[in-house]
């Protein structure tokens, strides 16, 4: 399966980002039975702590690390502070988990207004 793009990447990030980060949060805690999940399902945790000071808006951030696999982190905030999970992936396993995870939003979560 050929790697993503970049642009593919942004792409999807805007696509999550169309939904309330603790909705997208919700949705990766119960995306491992989905079955658009995909055959690569290769993944690392490498983040998931309280963001400290001023935590700004959340959301869904994708970007390549310097090993050239991308990172997923999803930043909720609430009116307690904030926190973020942050998983490393190649590009076809988050290709299949952006598939499953916007799958799984749009059944049971409306977007953000725009």
């Amino acid at each position: 399966m050929a790697d993503l793009t970049d642009d593919e990447a942004r792409k999807l990030a805007g696509a999550l980002n169309r939904f309330e980060p603790k909705d997208v949060h919700a949705a990766l805690d119960g995306i491992d039975d989905h079955p658009l999940r995909g055959p690569d399902r290769g993944h690392e945790r490498t983040g998931s702590r309280p963001v400290g000071g001023s935590s700004g808006d959340g959301g869904v951030l994708i970007y390549r690390g310097e090993d050239g696999r991308f990172r997923l982190r999803i930043t909720v905030t609430d009116i307690t502070g904030a926190f973020y999970d942050e998983l490393a992936l190649s590009g076809p396993s988050l290709r299949g988990l952006g598939a499953a995870l916007l799958a799984t939003l749009e059944e049971r979560h409306a977007p953000r207004d725009p």
